[in-house]
């Protein structure tokens, strides 16, 4: 069944009629850009595509858009609403919108007064929004052009627009839907961008083609793909086209979204009735081949056919250096991280050169469960940036943290050791024995050595080689390993509890005290900019610490390549290379915020980490992070700026065990 388009002038007409009834075709032609006569025959168009649900009649001197049938007209708007907008924006960040999407799908000039007519505001309001419409664009490496007398227009090529359109419209959509969440009309799963495009239509010409190639696309990215698709078309419609010099044709014809490419080229040439030209073919398969995501733990991700270019291993590896230079993380000799990023790099590369975004479902979760690895992500980023011009959002770091967390664990599970273990017991040496073999059946290759001692012997206990005591009885004593009380038979409960405390232990296995120094502690700051914090913060670490170079000037070289400052006012700030053998915290903590790149800051945190390549910094970064997601430990600190609450906030204090806790039966 043949669907036809309208072209995006005659679809704002028709919204424009809707929202301004009366309206003469003068005063329609320069909301519209147009002239009269060309606004007449547009009707006579549109007419013909509303029948028979509504139309647009003369009224006195004017057009009114009348409906016969409701619900045939909200089917009609599904079909053919092309970029309509549904109502009349009232927000700033609303006309902001509006008004990059009208300016977007002009290709002549506008003037002020005309946009102000079309948002029924003043005409200083939308001078002040075409600034944030200055802004949106500059995103997409578009410019607003202005002229005396012209008005205004957007500056920029076919596939820049596109992909902007497209960007705006998401965003909306996005908006839309949490507004409708909860609603009857959100919950009937009509949704705002059938409303606003014909992807029903777009999805059957992409499936038929993708499962005839098994080319799959990531599920997250399947509505952007088809939000893409339904611009493209209704830009083809309306006569314009993606140019041969803007997408590498040549390079795109090697990847495999080409040939799917042009099956859904065809698909949508028979559906739309439109001719579908090679650079067209070429913009699909662009999008195509940047919604395919490689997560670490995909099950699209086998080694077979998963071609590597030269360009993204040299790049990864890069990547894996600028996190290795930042934080000691250790894994430049991990293959299989080197492989996964190179690998993500194929679909990524093609989403910064065109600025496609893709949403990441999974960072809320990235963020709080894996913060060392999402900052390893955020400073390999910066190597993307410097590569492809375009800035790493969240939601792709936010992909490239799992393959780092992945890494971090292989490398944490080849470095953990054996435990050596005491058990304690009151009854002789039959019961102690029979819990030793317990133990060596459920913790096994956990194990090491397995010492059994007498109650009455544990103050004269050797305990340099001993991990952690398990006792079925209380202790006379004070010991300087963790205590974990069991029962005789180790039950299913004690199982459960020496599991944590094994991995307590490998968390704190390098206690955040040994960080930090009271000497390098400074409360209650005076300070009123950035620079005068970081020149605090080095000169106080210069007089306690043996540094290296030119310390604060490392720190401000970082701060300029990409600022610390994590939000929740807490800044990170460390130098670009390593300055010291010995890793520590120089922490100040301010009455009043300084700006940080924006961002608010009271909490400053220099992190200097040591150049010994084989220390084991994840438990430091982990709480270090841990602590500049939690709002209400940076609360308490502030609230009580002494050295033993630091200590106690970044979870130093209070890790052994009670020697003499009570007994669990």
């Amino acid at each position: 069944m043949m669907t036809e388009l309208l072209d995006d002038a005659q679809c704002r007409l028709v919204d424009c009629i809707d929202a301004h009834p009366g309206a003469t075709a003068g005063e329609l032609a320069v909301m519209l850009g147009s002239d009269p006569a060309h606004v007449r025959a547009s009707i006579e168009v549109a007419n013909r595509s509303l029948s028979p649900c509504a139309r647009i009649a003369v009224e006195r001197d004017g057009f009114k858009l009348l409906v016969d049938d409701e619900d045939a007209f909200v089917a009609w708007r599904r079909r053919f609403g092309g970029m309509l907008w549904p109502q009349i924006p009232e927000t700033r960040q609303d006309r902001i919108s509006f008004l990059v999407n009208d300016l977007l799908t002009r290709d002549d000039w506008v003037t002020v007064e005309a946009l102000a007519k079309t948002l029924f505001c003043s005409r200083r309001t939308v001078a002040y929004d075409l600034t944030g419409v200055e802004e949106y664009l500059a995103h997409f490496d578009l410019t607003l052009e202005r002229r005396p007398r012209y008005g205004v227009r957007v500056e920029g090529t076919e596939v820049k627009r596109r992909i902007c359109l497209a960007n705006n419209a998401l965003d909306r959509l996005a908006e839309a839907d949490e507004l409708a969440e909860g609603s009857e009309r959100g919950a009937s799963g009509d949704g705002v961008v059938r409303h606003n495009f014909r992807l029903e239509s777009i999805a059957a010409c992409v499936d038929e083609a993708v499962e005839r190639h098994g080319f799959t696309v990531n599920s997250v990215a399947y509505q952007n793909l088809l939000v893409h698709i339904a611009i493209a078309v209704a830009r083809i419609r309306s006569g314009r086209y993606a140019a041969e010099d803007v997408i590498d044709v040549d390079r795109i014809k090697r990847d495999q979204a080409w040939e799917v490419a042009q099956e859904i080229a065809g698909n949508l040439s028979r559906a739309f009735t439109i001719s579908v030209p090679e650079p067209e073919v070429a913009y699909l398969a662009v999008h195509l081949a940047g919604k395919r995501v490689q997560l670490p733990d995909s099950p699209s991700e086998s080694a077979e056919g998963a071609a590597v270019s030269d360009e993204a291993w040299e790049v990864a590896g890069q990547m894996i250096a600028a996190a290795d230079t930042a934080f000691s993380t250790g894994l430049g000799d991990d293959l299989e991280l080197h492989m996964n990023l190179a690998r993500h790099l194929g679909p990524l590369s093609v989403r910064l050169r065109y600025h496609m975004r893709l949403e990441n479902p999974l960072l809320g979760d990235i963020r709080a469960r894996y913060p060392f690895a999402f900052a390893c992500a955020l400073e390999a980023a910066r190597v993307l940036f410097e590569r492809y011009g375009s800035p790493v959002s969240d939601d792709e770091a936010g992909y490239l943290a799992l393959a780092f967390a992945l890494a971090l664990e292989r490398r944490r599970a080849r470095q953990s050791r054996p435990k050596n273990i005491m058990i304690v017991c009151a009854s002789g040496r039959g019961s102690a024995r029979l819990l030793a073999m317990r133990c060596r059946e459920e913790f096994g290759p956990q194990l090491g050595t397995i010492k059994t001692c007498d109650v009455s012997r544990v103050a004269g206990a050797d305990f340099s080689q001993i991990d952690y005591v398990f006792t079925t009885v209380p202790l006379p004593v004070a010991v300087p390993v963790p205590v974990r009380a069991v029962g005789y038979f180790l039950d299913a409960r004690d199982v459960a509890g020496v599991q944590e405390l094994f991995h307590a232990s490998e968390r704190a296995a390098a206690r955040a005290s040994q960080w930090f120094d009271p000497r390098l502690f400074m409360p209650h700051l005076a300070a009123t900019t950035r620079d005068e914090v970081i020149a605090a913060l080095c000169e106080r670490a210069a007089s306690v610490m043996p540094l290296t170079g030119d310390v604060a000037g490392l720190v401000r070289q970082r701060e300029e390549s990409a600022p610390t400052s994590f939000g929740n006012l807490v800044a990170m700030p460390h130098p670009l290379v390593s300055v010291t053998g010995r890793t520590f915290v120089c922490a100040a903590c301010l009455d009043e915020p300084v700006d940080w790149a924006g961002k608010p800051v009271r909490v400053a945190l220099l992190v200097c980490v040591s150049d010994d390549p084989d220390e084991d910094l994840h438990d430091f970064y982990q709480a270090m992070l841990s602590f500049a997601g939690s709002a209400s430990a940076v609360s308490r600190l502030l609230g009580d700026q002494r050295f033993e609450t630091l200590l106690d906030v970044m979870g130093c204090i209070g890790t052994a065990s009670d020697a003499r806790g009570e007994v669990q039966a």
